[in-house]
């Protein structure tokens, strides 16, 4: 396993939300619901629209998940700036079903499957190289950002 530095820089994880954005909100709101709240990625990707809205259409204040390596369960709160992002994303996505994942893939050929963390580590990746990143990265390790308001 090799070893992955988080990014730190608040002005690299900013260009990168930028660049994200302007490309895909389902990107933007990925990364900054992770670097936001400190899942893995597998745990992030494995969120449905359940888990962080309400029937109502109400972002939830707490994501309340258990966590599929270590089972244990985690609850933390939802950001305003997290909230601010899946309510951007599902406004966009327009039509959803409550039970459904949170970020879909676009390749989905046989029903609606979650993005996949190749496609994830991808996505970020690009991103932080379009920044000046070059060193080596893992969706991981940039998930795990500590709490970073903007």
């Amino acid at each position: 396993m090799e070893f992955v530095q988080p990014i730190r820089d608040k002005k690299q994880i900013d260009a990168m939300k930028k660049i994200l954005k302007a490309t895909s909100v389902r990107d933007f709101c990925l990364f900054t619901l992770g670097i936001n709240c400190g899942l893995r990625i597998s745990d992030l990707l494995g969120l449905r629209i359940s888990d962080v809205m309400d029937e109502k259409g109400r972002v939830l204040d707490r994501i309340a998940i258990r966590e599929q390596k270590t089972g244990k369960t985690k609850d933390f709160p939802i950001s305003e700036i997290a909230a601010k992002a899946i309510k951007e994303y599902l406004t966009e996505r327009r039509s959803y079903m409550h039970n459904e994942p949170l970020f879909l893939s676009r390749k989905a050929t046989n029903g609606l499957a979650p993005l996949q963390r190749w496609q994830a580590y991808t996505i970020i990746n690009a991103a932080a190289r379009a920044v000046g990143i070059k060193d080596k990265i893992g969706v991981y390790c940039i998930l795990k950002v500590p709490s970073v308001a903007a």
